[in-house]
């Protein structure tokens, strides 16, 4: 039995390719094949590249008539981008099958009003509507969204018991995510230079994928690095395997984020996941997440504020083991295993 995954997938770090991965290690244990279709250029000359737990399949149309004639049970599209939504309507017309949608990075909705109300209307064939927040369900259906009736928000999540409580003790910040402008690095070095004032021999662990495309970026980070004097005080690991990040993780005291826009954030989760307190920036999906985790959330760019909290907070042990303990607590509705008992669910209603 087939399933077709329909995003932009690479080997990057990534909520929703994390997602994929956890998903198809699922579902193949039960028995089903996992196909994935992609544009991204890492698969471009590639007819197709066998993983251990799927299959990837470059998007051109001869492995999309190929992938035709597998007979894919259900398609989930996951992210709504025109070409991929057109690509799911093919198979649900001609092949009958059922089709899954996974809103997910490009989920808002678009600001040409024709081209909201194309998606908008091919949403209405989509068997099923799911969404990584709240935030996600209301950007993507804006003031439609009464109208919508099968839809359902799944948190992504990740496995509580593979992650390492942090014991608190290290005075080190640590921040997980792509190196993208997104994240607003600049913004964060500037706060933890002014924080460095204070406490001299503070850590900053970044944890995050780089891309050939972003490194111009990446090198604007270590050049406002050298500005700022702070080179000794500041930890890269780039591109790092699994195990390593967790360490990192769970030697640090305090995850910190300057993210200008979430669709979830699943480093939040790895976080709360690994006993940390979080402070972050208010906006898009952070705020709800990090809300529910008994976090701090700062206005945007204002790096000054969050630069006294944190002095604050890292100068109040009782404080910090308490925002630890509500991290934790507040994990448990994304633990792995309830993301997929829901997507167990689902199938099986189909």
């Amino acid at each position: 039995m087939n399933l077709l995954f329909i995003y932009s997938y690479s080997e990057d770090l990534g909520g929703i390719q994390k997602i994929i991965r956890d998903l198809s290690k699922h579902f193949t244990k039960k028995g089903y094949n996992i196909n994935i279709i992609t544009r991204h250029r890492n698969y471009r000359k590639k007819k197709i590249e066998k993983k251990v737990f799927f299959d990837v399949f470059y998007f051109n149309l001869r492995n999309i008539f190929d992938l035709f004639f597998k007979k894919q049970k259900i398609i989930f599209c996951f992210e709504p981008v025109l070409p991929f939504l057109i690509l799911s309507l093919f198979f649900k017309i001609f092949n009958k099958k059922i089709i899954l949608i996974f809103c997910g990075t490009q989920s808002e909705l678009p600001k040409n009003k024709i081209y909201r109300k194309i998606k908008l209307f091919i949403y209405k064939f989509f068997d099923k509507t799911i969404y990584v927040s709240d935030y996600t369900m209301k950007t993507s259906l804006g003031d439609k969204i009464n109208k919508f009736k099968n839809k359902e928000i799944i948190y992504p999540s990740v496995d509580f018991f593979s992650y390492n409580i942090s014991d608190l003790k290290n005075d080190e910040l640590v921040t997980l995510g792509r190196i993208s402008k997104r994240k607003d690095y600049i913004s964060m070095l500037t706060m933890f230079s002014l924080l460095i004032k204070k406490r001299q021999n503070i850590k900053l662990n970044i944890i995050g994928g780089l891309s050939d495309l972003r490194s111009r970026y990446f090198l604007e980070i270590k050049n406002k690095i050298k500005e700022l004097n702070i080179s000794n005080n500041v930890n890269f690991f780039i591109n790092t395997d699994e195990e390593t990040k967790k360490k990192v993780l769970a030697r640090s005291k305090l995850y910190i984020s300057t993210s200008k826009h979430e669709m979830f954030g699943i480093a939040t989760v790895e976080a709360m996941a690994s006993g940390l307190p979080v402070i972050a920036y208010d906006n898009t999906a952070t705020s709800e997440i990090v809300k529910s985790a008994g976090g701090i959330l700062v206005d945007d760019g204002n790096y000054e504020k969050m630069a006294l909290l944190i002095n604050n907070l890292l100068n109040n042990d009782k404080e910090i083991i308490k925002m630890a303990k509500k991290s934790l607590e507040c994990f448990k509705k994304y633990n792995t295993k309830i993301m997929l008992e829901k997507y167990d669910k689902i199938i099986k209603g189909f």
